[in-house]
């Protein structure tokens, strides 16, 4: 590969994205510094690339539109800060999708997703053998909170590389959060970045990639996870025009089956998925919640900004963990169908999958709008801008 700023600067950007998505270091205890980060990189790559599409111009004003009714209706002066996040978002995804291709963007994701990964791994490694707080860059965090009344707090316990774990957890997650603010988050980022290998026939597939991506997402022990992997081998097998190999083709399936069906029958996910205190239980607790919610104010949402915490601790939901039910919240039901519709369609632009292939594509996205707030993730929003497809893959 051939190395110069403006390589150098783009892929800084990726990672600079990627860690703006629920990381503990970057997002929810140094949030202003690495949102600031994000948007002087992208400038910087404007400096070098010179380019804005028309086309990715609407992408923002459509995306601000939507945000921006909710806000004119019902809009919250303490949330200013969320309205300066979203702003430099929508520049940062201007910039990035008009001078880059979505190929080189796969590309990067994936490699600096590996790169994670094999930090994560050794990291999880370590804190099992109880060497947690000999990480280099050891730090706690104190979050306090207000819950039905009762007061308290919740200690956080990580490393600008790596989140171990919560008071809450005893410490350490048992589970690989990676970078991430928790498990699932990582799940669903490697499931990403899965999902972008098996897609991209430019790129060259090296099973060791994959082999990384599935290790690191077996230690995550994230019931969504697995499942994303079953679907994952599903949407690969479906897509028959782009997959020449029917052996590989078959080869992969099984190896994601074979990962998900091991670690379901001898991990926790049945218990996880049966109880009512386990992770199955809370989402289904919130889901009910959060629709009773929604009926409340069903066609104008209380406002992308506007702060509910009070309104869902009437439903004993301390987070709102259900992300596609957060959005009927926030934008209220009209509003949320025009964003999935606009977001499926912009899918089916990105991966080129048709038919049922399009549909299992759809499904992995829902499944995990259902367990994670994505949303509004800086890397789900990308599905709705046109990329530069004029840009060679860089060797």
């Amino acid at each position: 590969m051939k190395f110069d700023v403006k390589n150098i600067i783009g892929c800084l950007l990726i990672l600079t994205m990627i860690l703006c998505c629920s990381t503990s270091f970057y997002t929810r205890f140094h949030a202003a510094p690495t949102y600031t980060c994000m948007l002087v990189l992208s400038i910087l790559f404007l400096y070098f690339k010179k380019k804005i599409t028309r086309t990715n111009m609407l992408s923002c004003v459509f995306l601000a539109a939507i945000v921006g009714v909710t806000c004119f209706i019902k809009f919250d002066y303490t949330q200013i800060n969320s309205v300066i996040i979203f702003a430099i978002k929508m520049i940062v995804l201007l910039i990035i999708t008009s001078n880059v291709s979505k190929e080189r963007f796969q590309k990067w994701f994936i490699q600096i997703m590996c790169v994670e990964v094999i930090i994560s791994l050794i990291c999880f490694t370590l804190c099992c053998l109880g060497y947690q707080s000999s990480l280099p860059g050891f730090m706690s965090s104190t979050v306090d909170y207000y819950f039905l009344g009762i007061s308290g707090y919740n200690e956080v316990y990580y490393t600008p590389y790596y989140t171990i774990g919560w008071l809450s957890t005893d410490g350490f997650f048992y589970r690989n959060a990676g970078v991430f603010s928790e498990p699932g988050v990582h799940a669903f980022m490697l499931g990403l970045a899965m999902l972008f290998y098996l897609n991209n026939i430019n790129l060259e597939r090296s099973k060791v990639t994959l082999l990384i991506l599935l290790v690191g997402l077996v230690s995550t022990k994230s019931t969504a996870g697995y499942f994303s992997l079953v679907i994952l081998g599903l949407l690969y097998i479906a897509d028959k025009g782009k997959i020449k190999s029917i052996k590989f083709q078959a080869s992969v399936l099984l190896m994601l089956c074979v990962f998900a069906l091991v670690i379901i029958l001898f991990g926790d996910v049945f218990d996880k998925v049966l109880t009512q205190s386990g992770s199955f239980g809370t989402r289904a607790n919130d889901t009910l919640g959060g629709l009773m919610l929604v009926s409340e104010s069903p066609i104008l949402g209380y406002g992308f900004f506007a702060e509910v915490a009070t309104k869902l601790e009437r439903y004993g939901i301390q987070t709102m963990s259900n992300g596609l039910i957060g959005l009927f919240i926030s934008l209220g039901i009209p509003l949320t169908i025009i964003y999935i519709t606009a977001f499926f369609k912009g899918l089916r632009r990105f991966f080129g999958f048709k038919n049922f292939g399009c549909i299992i594509l759809c499904l992995f996205f829902i499944f995990n709008f259902n367990v994670q707030a994505i949303g509004f993730y800086v890397i789900t929003l990308v599905f709705f801008f046109h990329w530069k497809e004029d840009v060679k893959l860089i060797k």
